[in-house]
C-alpha cells in the first residue's frame, strides 16, 4: 500500500493504516495511477488488500473489482494468490 500511497500523494495524517487510507482514497484514482505505472491487476489487488482481514477485503472487492474490470470472485482469488 505504501507504493499506492506515494502514487496518489496522500497526506501523512491519512497514512496511518490501510483501512484509513481506503476510507479516504478515491479508488478510481488509485486504480488509474497503478495502471498508468504498468502494474498488473494482481499487484494492484495485493497492494490494496495488504493487511486487510477477509471481510474488509470483501467490502473493498465489491467497490474495486468493477474498476479493474474483473468479478469480485477474481479479485478475492488474486488477493490470496502468491
Amino acid at each position: 500500500m505504501s507504493q499506492i500511497r506515494q502514487a496518489v500523494s496522500l497526506p501523512d495524517a491519512l497514512a496511518m493504516s490501510n483501512e484509513h487510507i481506503l476510507r479516504y482514497t478515491d479508488l478510481a484514482a488509485v486504480v488509474q495511477m497503478a495502471k498508468a505505472r504498468g502494474w498488473p491487476t494482481s499487484r494492484i489487488v495485493r497492494e490494496m488488500c495488504s493487511g486487510l482481514p477477509y471481510l474488509e477485503a470483501m467490502k473493498l472487492a465489491r467497490k474495486a473489482a468493477p474498476l479493474l474490470d474483473i468479478p469480485v470472485s477474481e479479485f478475492m482469488r488474486l488477493r490470496k494468490n502468491d
